[in-house]
């Protein structure tokens, strides 16, 4: 329907202009379509329409037409988890639109690439914990057999002093001189013995670490592959109706299959304590809306409910149509009254974000003109007549319509009666 409205727009307002420029009758329509050789119709018949008219004076109240869906104005989102699986694979979708409650699973994506990661992360885990196991067990051995030393060293010296400690009046000075150098080689052999000790706990200690460092990171891995494979399975993180995210490459819903990355949105919870309307507002139409103009809402499930609504913002940058889409457009954002949704009857109370609806936008009344009932005119070729209370038909210039009247530039009075075409059929 967007592409619709916006192409009738855009044409009928350049015919207009050329046409006008030229002196041509032509018929300005902001809302609707026609077949060829009639003039559009409104849904429904003006207020106050009868048989008979008079041309009067006033303004158009002309309206742009929107087409759009409430939306949340506070959700919590949802977003595809940060793991180390890339890309990511939808294998299941909640259904859109459905009540959920916290913890309850919304989507599931692929863990086959995790699953087949899990075994040799096992296996690398048991290695690393088998070689610490070793290496634990060899510094062990080595410390042990340098203690042994130290301490062959350490009995070694105190042998060597006791010989040493011989006075060396009661021995030859020979053999005094002998047990000197014995005891300080032993002293000597005691230092080294103590180093290679030190140096083996060292070594032994570092070793040791090293092989705790790789057992930690091979457990700190198959942790991270377990969380990931828990990740996968995307829960609510609380109450509400589940809005799937925008696969923006494909212009539609996320669906089972899509692939994605990490931290794009997958779905949003709206709390449902407030809605907005988010529609989009075709580029060659840039300028005709500001804030703060009124609009009319009708939800497409409710036809008989009529919203007021404001319009909050218009984005200043036009984004693309998606693929397929028509055009570039102006994100519009219209804010409904809280009292229409408070008494907008049963209606109102089961109104969902993600409902589509459309808008009528009210834009600036122009100058005033004479109006004449669009159920009054016909549309012959390139000429557009008027049908008058004796059921002659007089040509007139048109300067634009709304929905239910048509602005006269030329071809009849004011107050002049008026008839009603006759409908094809009748």
């Amino acid at each position: 329907m967007p592409r619709m409205v916006n192409f009738w727009s855009k044409a009928l307002s350049k015919a207009l202009e050329t046409r006008l420029r030229k002196g041509w009758v032509v018929a300005l329509v902001l809302a609707g379509c026609a077949r060829p050789g009639e003039l559009p119709r409104p849904s429904g018949p003006a207020p106050g329409a009868s048989a008979t008219a008079r041309v009067e004076t006033g303004r158009l109240e002309p309206s742009l037409l929107l087409t759009g869906e409430l939306v949340a104005e506070r959700a919590v989102e949802v977003f595809a988890p940060d793991v180390s699986v890339r890309p990511l694979e939808i294998r299941w979708l909640a259904e859109d639109g459905s009540e959920v409650h916290a913890g309850d699973p919304i989507v599931e994506l692929d863990t086959e690439s995790i699953l087949a990661r899990f075994d040799d992360l096992r296996l690398a885990e048991e290695q690393a914990q088998q070689k610490l196991a070793v290496t634990e067990a060899r510094v062990a051995a080595d410390v042990l057999r340098a203690e042994l030393a130290a301490a062959a060293a350490e009995a070694q010296v105190e042998s060597a002093r006791i010989d040493a400690s011989v006075p060396a009046e009661l021995q030859p000075e020979v053999e005094y001189q002998e047990r000197q150098l014995a005891l300080r080689k032993a002293e000597l052999d005691l230092g080294s013995a103590r180093a290679e000790l030190d140096a083996t706990r060292a070594g032994g200690r570092a070793d040791t670490g090293i092989g705790r460092l790789e057992l930690a990171r091979a457990r700190a891995d198959l942790a991270e592959a377990e969380d990931d494979l828990e990740q996968m399975t995307v829960r609510a993180p609380a109450d509400g109706v589940l809005l799937l995210g925008t696969n923006t490459t494909e212009d539609r819903r996320w669906q089972v299959g899509d692939q994605l990355w990490p931290g794009l949105a997958l779905a949003r919870l709206p709390d449902g304590r407030g809605l907005l309307v988010e529609a989009r507002l075709s580029d060659v139409d840039d300028g005709r809306l500001v804030p703060g103009m009124a609009a009319r809402v009708v939800p497409d499930a409710f036809p008989d409910l009529e919203l007021g609504a404001t319009v909050r913002s218009v984005e200043g940058v036009a984004q693309g149509g998606g693929k397929g889409g028509a055009g570039r457009a102006f994100k519009v954002v219209l804010e409904l009254r809280p009292e229409d949704l408070a008494a907008g009857g049963s209606g109102a109370g089961v109104l969902r974000p993600g409902m589509s609806v459309r808008a009528a936008v009210r834009t600036p009344l122009g100058e005033e003109r004479p109006l004449v009932p669009r159920s009054s005119l016909v549309l012959a070729g390139d000429e557009v007549r008027v049908v008058l209370a004796s059921g002659e038909e007089r040509p007139v210039v048109l300067a634009g319509c709304d929905l239910w009247r048509c602005a006269v530039a030329g071809g009849v009075e004011v107050g002049e009666r008026l008839g009603r075409r006759v409908e094809e059929g009748a």
